[in-house]
């Protein structure tokens, strides 16, 4: 029985090891296929990588912000320029690059977002890589384009503040500045001077300073001064001028008051992470008694010059064409995504381009400039889609814009065939588009006409206030145009004299670019 007993008990323990031993293998079976599985399924669900491209562009942009002998109100017409063909090189220039000033005022401007236009493939950038660009993530900006601000002195005179040596534009603005404020950049040719308080209207034009703070608080960000009466008060002013604009915020270019230090005769302004690169020109140096040059009939002081993004007319080989190349390879060079060139030429008074107009823009085609924005002739000149020399590329070019505002109207200039014209303006606005992958085109285009209602206030002093057209019939009154016998009709007028010479072209390439 001890024996039996011994051996059952034996018997029991190596069951309990064997059982034991069973659970174990089971438990590290079970344990190596869980992670078999875990890992066959990690592999099937690899983790996101980087080629997803995140939209991080920066947020808008938020800114606060000639004709007759002027000094009498019914003014005489301001005769033409005189061609010449010869003037000195300018020096050198880098490139500024700056943002877009933005200062309080005290009319603050509509918030500026970008707007999101339908995704189009650029008909005219260089070939793509093989793999199909992603044109769905982009930065959008847009640009307002206006013609000449001038300051006759009834203008002068009209905004002066009663028994006070101050003086308020904004009336001038007040229907046009909505749409300034809405762009992220907004450009204006500013025709004048700011010298001393010495007013006067044409030959030589100085305006009040205060003329400044009504144009930024428009909505306006940067001024063109490479134009025929920037040396109205030589040097001088030229240098005061300069320093004012810089008081109100104002980025400029077409002329420096530092070769130094601040050579800004062009400019290179980041909107938006969008680099917008500009040049400013004018073809109004001419001669004087065969031997002095001149702008405007003032001679132009030795060394002078340099200060001015000038050149002659007929003389465009010789003294424009250097420098385009010059210019438009540093802005490039600096990293411009875009480049707009800002012509102050042509025939005053002329209402169609001439050959020297349609030369040029093919040259700055040629080097690289993708639009071209033109003033000078004090009334509006169409617009052409510019092919470069060897067909390559396409220029979109607007010739003139017109007045913005003046005192050129069809009662100050009544033995001119054009006078109404001169009442006319073009605001331009360009839609800029960046993709992702770098690549930056122009998208599309709007143009708004628009006109200067001059009228009498009754105390001998007059109102001129820029009309953006066309205006609701609804809204006549609320634009002022009910203020006077003829501003309905005359408003109408202009429209129908300005727009269908964009109309087709600007609805052709806005389909193009759908």
């Amino acid at each position: 029985m001890n024996s039996n007993n011994k051996n059952y008990k034996r018997r029991i323990l190596l069951n309990r090891i064997t059982f034991g031993m069973i659970i174990v293998i089971i438990i590290l079976a079970i344990v190596f296929l869980v992670k078999l599985i875990s890992g066959n399924k990690r592999d099937k669900n690899p983790s996101p990588t980087g080629n997803i491209i995140v939209n991080t562009a920066p947020p808008a942009v938020t800114d606060s912000a000639s004709a007759g002998k002027t000094d009498d109100i019914n003014s005489t017409a301001e005769p033409g320029e005189t061609d010449a063909i010869k003037t000195p090189e300018t020096s050198a220039d880098p490139v500024q690059t700056a943002t877009p000033p933005d200062s309080g005022t005290p009319v603050p401007p509509t918030q500026r977002t970008p707007d999101k236009t339908p995704d189009k493939t650029p008909g005219n950038t260089p070939p793509q890589p093989t793999k199909t660009p992603d044109n769905s993530n982009y930065t959008d900006i847009t640009i307002i384009n206006a013609g000449d601000i001038m300051f006759h002195m009834a203008q002068v005179r009209g905004a002066n503040i009663s028994g006070t040596d101050s003086y308020d534009f904004w009336p001038t603005y007040q229907y046009v500045a909505p749409i300034v404020q809405a762009a992220d950049l907004a450009v204006v040719n500013f025709e004048s001077t700011l010298y001393d308080t010495n007013y006067s209207g044409y030959p030589g034009f100085n305006s009040p300073v205060d003329s400044l703070k009504a144009i930024k608080d428009a909505g306006f960000d940067t001024l063109l001064f490479a134009n025929n009466h920037c040396y109205d008060k030589e040097l001088v002013g030229v240098k005061r001028t300069l320093a004012h604009f810089r008081e109100y915020g104002f980025s400029y270019l077409g002329a420096t008051d530092d070769l130094n230090s601040r050579p800004d005769k062009s400019l290179l302004l980041d909107v938006n992470g969008i680099k917008v690169g500009m040049v400013n020109y004018a073809d109004s140096i001419t001669y004087k008694n065969g031997s002095t040059y001149t702008i405007n009939d003032i001679p132009v002081r030795d060394g002078d010059w340099d200060y001015l993004n000038m050149y002659v007319n007929q003389g465009e080989e010789e003294y424009l064409y250097p420098r385009i190349e010059r210019d438009v390879k540093k802005l490039k060079e600096a990293g411009a995504d875009i480049i707009i060139a800002y012509m102050h030429w042509g025939i005053e008074y002329e209402l169609t381009p001439n050959d020297i107009q349609k030369k040029t823009a093919r040259k700055l085609c040629d080097e690289g400039v993708d639009i071209i924005i033109g003033s000078h002739p004090h009334v509006v000149q169409g617009m052409e889609f510019v092919k470069s020399s060897d067909g390559s590329r396409e220029t979109v070019c607007f010739y003139s814009l017109g007045n913005y505002v003046s005192n050129q109207n069809r009662l100050t200039l009544p033995s001119y065939s054009v006078k109404e014209y001169t009442e006319n303006g073009l605001m331009v606005k360009l839609f800029i588009r960046k993709y992702a992958d770098g690549r930056t085109e122009l998208h599309r285009l709007e143009c708004i006409p628009t006109w200067v209602h001059r009228y009498g206030r009754g105390d001998g002093l007059y109102s001129h206030e820029i009309i953006p057209l066309p205006v609701p019939d609804d809204k006549l009154e609320a634009y002022g145009l009910t203020k006077t016998s003829f501003g309905v009709n005359n408003s109408k007028a202009a429209y129908e004299m300005t727009y269908p010479l964009f109309r087709d072209k600007i609805n052709e390439f806005n389909k193009i670019h759908e």
